[in-house]
């Protein structure tokens, strides 16, 4: 899957009808079409099982493809083994020899292809200090944190300067604050080096802080490729919409449909404006998809658009916000968050409130069994 600006930049790796399966019946990897922009940060992003890891494994030289073409720089990959294909490689165990300093860590890569003392010396301060390690490269392995093992991992595989660098689920074995530090250091370092990178993650909030472009996998297919930004706000179906990003999701039947905006049905009390999905005609069961903070409280906006009345029925403080769960006649019940400014009052549980949200900002997918071009045999 690629998009109409793809040809716009250099085009580093392509996957070409790409198909890989484990046990010669279920496909691991389907149909793959996918272009990685020279220079660009692109993740991979989706569900255990979903397909990532499996399409990163086949570009490193680990697993060959059962039918399809993956090239790097305009030559296939085919036969080439994953020591020849210029390709650098963080796993999120670090893999750092453990009888080896820092330094000899780092410069492995370099003694593998034969460098000079002179040259390797160079490489890897450089490498230390771009990664903020100076200082401690004598040290081994298990004498630093887990964050400078990363930073170690991400030195080696950036110090013979490769055309790209893979990464599997690189800080899935850090801490919640080390892992947001490590985020905005692989943005520096990115910045700085202008490697491609193909990031493996099934971390939603991880894809959107750091990359370029984001290809969203689910049962071994890309379901949509687009830039951060392009995925929370034009989700094209449900499966992105609840993937990316944090929905209130409703299933209903599509009521009426006008130009660009319909209106849905989910019981005699709860009817909703919204744009309209493609291909959809009236009596369809569809999904609604409206994200929290969407939702306004106090708030009218203009005439025809979506106000309801509710109940609050829960309150979370979470410091910089709160997040307000609301029941609405019938039993349905929204959540939506609300930040925390100075003077603003939070409603308490049991207060009756006035709850709005835009046409444009609610979304409304047809249901997988009834999307365009799929059977219910499809996977």
């Amino acid at each position: 899957m690629t998009d109409s600006s793809t040809q716009q930049a250099e085009v580093l790796v392509r996957f070409s009808g790409v198909n890989k399966s484990y046990d010669g019946k279920n496909l691991a990897v389907r149909d793959l079409d996918l272009e990685v922009r020279r220079g660009e940060f692109l993740s991979l992003l989706g569900a255990s099982g979903s397909g990532k890891t499996t399409t990163l494994m086949m570009l490193a030289g680990f697993e060959r493809p059962t039918s399809g073409r993956i090239e790097l720089a305009g030559k296939p990959l085919d036969n080439v083994p994953p020591w020849q294909r210029d390709i650098g490689i963080v796993f999120q165990s670090y893999a750092l020899f453990p009888h080896m300093t820092v330094f000899q860590n780092i410069a492995f890569p370099l003694k593998q292809r034969r460098r000079t003392a002179a040259d390797t010396d160079h490489r890897v301060r450089d490498m230390l200090s771009l990664v903020k390690l100076e200082g401690l490269q004598d040290r081994f392995p298990a004498q630093l944190s887990g964050g400078q093992q990363q930073r170690v991992a991400l030195a080696r595989a950036l110090v013979f300067e490769p055309q790209l660098v893979l990464m599997d689920e690189p800080l899935g074995a850090l801490d919640k604050r080390l892992r947001e530090h490590m985020q905005l250091e692989l943005k520096r370092i990115h910045a700085r080096v202008g490697v491609t990178i193909v990031y493996v993650t099934h971390d939603q909030g991880e894809a959107l802080a750091m990359s370029d472009r984001i290809a969203v996998f689910s049962d071994g297919r890309i379901r949509q490729l687009a830039t951060p930004s392009e995925l929370y706000e034009q989700p094209t179906d449900a499966l992105v919409a609840d993937f990316v990003g944090e929905n209130n999701r409703i299933e209903g039947t599509l009521e009426m449909s006008d130009g660009d905006r319909c209106r849905v049905s989910f019981d005699e009390l709860f009817h909703v404006a919204a744009v309209a999905p493609a291909g959809a005609s009236p009596g369809m069961e569809v999904v609604l998809a409206i994200r929290p903070e969407r939702i306004m409280l106090g708030e009218v906006p203009p005439a025809g658009e979506n106000v309801f009345q509710g109940v609050v029925s829960g309150v979370v403080y979470l410091g910089d916000h709160a997040r307000i769960e609301m029941t609405l006649p019938g039993g349905r019940t929204l959540t939506t968050r609300i930040s925390n400014e100075a003077g603003r009052i939070v409603p308490v549980i049991g207060e009756e409130v006035t709850m709005s949200w835009r046409i444009e900002d609610c979304r409304v997918f047809l249901r997988e069994s009834q999307a365009p071009g799929q059977t219910a045999g499809d996977n």
